[in-house]
């Protein structure tokens, strides 16, 4: 709003010049369409001069006639809208191992071809990067058929060999080997993740507790009673051994931990 209220207080002595500095800022699309239809009124119809200062040069080219470039506070550069649109073609920039042949063969077809400063090639006539790769496709065929040969063998799953808990694993691969395997009912698979932590290098499953002991999978096919299954997947990724403890009390009313050999046996 202050963007409008301030030209329109410029207006008001019907100037023969007008200096603005960053007009369109802070307009929303229809704010910057008036502002435009304003300016070309007053160029054409007014017999106002409208000096424009902006860096937003998608607007500027909708309605600038001349250019002035500014560099450190010196003017280095005038041209007109039509001088300034042929200084600056569009170009498709081409990079390629083999240079100095993609220039030759480009030249056949191509009427500017030139090399900029980083030795990419630059090619005016072009519509698109695809015109040029279906044209030289043919003539560096020979280079793709050398690199489709010397292509190894795709692996098959007999060759592949994965360690649960090989900390490149991503947890996604992780919780889908998870809900596969322990057929996870769909109303636990947001509240059981498997997590990673990097600081630690230690993997964690939250929610490990959650399932019922109805749950046939993880308590009786790939778990026990006393560790289900998420439990056992947990301690695997860990690279532990997973071992069921009994607390007993001896004569002395001493509390202590016993391993529970066939628990143990059952849970490995």
């Amino acid at each position: 709003m202050k963007q409008r209220v301030g030209i329109a207080m410029a207006l008001l002595g019907k100037p023969t010049l007008l200096v603005l500095d960053e007009p369109i800022n802070g307009l929303d699309a229809d704010g910057m369409r008036i502002m435009r239809e304003v300016l070309i009124d007053l160029t054409q119809n007014q017999g106002c001069s409208v000096v424009v200062s902006s860096h937003v040069l998608g607007e500027l080219e909708k309605i600038a006639t001349h250019y002035g470039i500014i560099r450190g506070g010196k003017m280095i550069r005038e041209m007109t809208a039509k001088e300034l649109n042929e200084s600056c073609p569009t170009f498709v920039c081409l990079q390629t191992k083999n240079t100095e042949k993609a220039e030759l063969l480009l030249r056949r077809k191509y009427g500017r071809v030139e090399k900029d400063e980083n030795g990419k090639l630059r090619v005016y006539d072009a519509k698109n990067p695809e015109e040029i790769v279906s044209y030289l496709y043919p003539f560096f065929r020979i280079n793709v058929t050398a690199l489709e040969q010397a292509q190894p063998k795709d692996l098959d799953a007999s060759e592949i060999d994965v360690r649960l808990g090989a900390t490149w694993l991503d947890t996604d691969i992780i919780q889908q080997f998870m809900q596969e395997t322990f057929e996870m009912p769909y109303y636990l698979r947001r509240s059981i993740e498997v997590k990673y932590s990097p600081y630690t290098a230690e993997w964690r499953i939250n929610g490990k507790t959650n399932p019922s002991y109805n749950d046939v999978a993880a308590y009786v096919t790939y778990g026990t009673d006393r560790a289900n299954a998420y439990k056992i997947l947990e301690e695997t990724l860990n690279l532990k051994d997973i071992r069921i403890y009994d607390t007993v009390e001896d004569a002395e009313g001493k509390k202590r931990r016993v391993l529970n050999k066939k628990e143990t046996t059952l849970a490995q």
